[in-house]
């Protein structure tokens, strides 16, 4: 399935645009998506495995 971090960060957009707006439910609405995505990822490995991987791609171009 692969990391959901693109999903959080846009879950994370929507929370403080419904906060700014004062809509309160759906800010928790997606603070509850992003904490549960996230513990997700976290028993899988997943953000292990995508934190590895752009380690790696970082040192990758730093040689070139």
């Amino acid at each position: 399935m692969g990391c959901r971090c693109g999903e959080r960060t846009d879950a994370l957009r929507r929370a403080t645009a419904a906060v700014m707006r004062g809509d309160a439910k759906s800010a928790a609405r997606e603070l509850i998506f992003t904490g549960t995505t996230f513990v997700q990822d976290a028993r899988s490995g997943d953000l292990r495995r995508a934190a590895q991987a752009r380690l790696r791609q970082m040192r990758g171009r730093a040689r070139v």
